[in-house]
């Protein structure tokens, strides 16, 4: 009889160990599922920083990626590392994904005047699935983080203007008064005729 309870306890055991082992796996799967859902890009990551100067201000995006997934994926963005510098700029920082589609993550990163040159700092975003736990269902939650350095780099030096050259105009000939011309050359046939008369008249004479 003492045999029979051992065996019976001993079998209890291995059925919840066995029921535990079995949700674990199960719960494995559903997480890696959904977070297989979704993704997130951006334009920086560790060998390519974000570089801002002393007193600018730099909008930038990160991308949310629900194209494996067969279901929308609300995700909820925010910053770990690098808050002093950077906000969402959104309206709110969760963010519905359609399947199939992309949604867009607007960031804000402002650099004070007294910064430094060569300063680095340290920037990270989380991206954490935020699921709806109905009853008698868990919520399940995935995450994926993004980061990359915020470097200061020195003003670039605006672009010195070319020197303006004036320009050379050609020069003006002058206006030829055509009738100017036209009247010295009157006057010299008059005067011509005039002597021509005078000489005529001389030879009369003569004669």
């Amino acid at each position: 009889m003492r045999n029979k309870i051992k065996f019976n306890d001993g079998a209890m055991k291995t059925n919840k160990e066995l029921a535990v082992i079995g949700s674990l796996i199960v719960l494995s799967i559903l997480i890696s599922s959904y977070a297989a859902a979704f993704a997130v890009s951006s334009t920086y990551w560790s060998e390519n920083p974000l570089t801002i100067s002393p007193g600018e201000t730099k909008d930038f995006q990160f991308t949310l990626q629900n194209l494996a997934g067969s279901e929308e994926v609300t995700i909820k963005a925010l910053i770990t590392k690098g808050s002093e510098l950077a906000e969402v700029i959104d309206p709110t920082n969760i963010y519905s994904v359609p399947a199939g589609e992309k949604t867009v993550v607007n960031l804000r990163a402002t650099i004070p005047e007294s910064a430094s040159v060569g300063a680095v700092y340290p920037f990270e975003a989380v991206f954490t699935t935020v699921a709806k736990a109905e009853q008698g269902t868990f919520g399940i939650g995935s995450s994926i983080r993004q980061s990359f350095n915020v470097e200061v780099v020195e003003r670039p030096r605006p672009k010195e203007a070319a020197p303006v050259v004036p320009e050379v105009l050609p020069e003006e000939k002058p206006e030829t008064n055509i009738l100017t011309w036209v009247t010295v050359i009157i006057v010299l046939l008059i005067l011509l005729a005039v002597i021509i008369i005078i000489l005529k008249k001389r030879k009369k004479k003569k004669n």
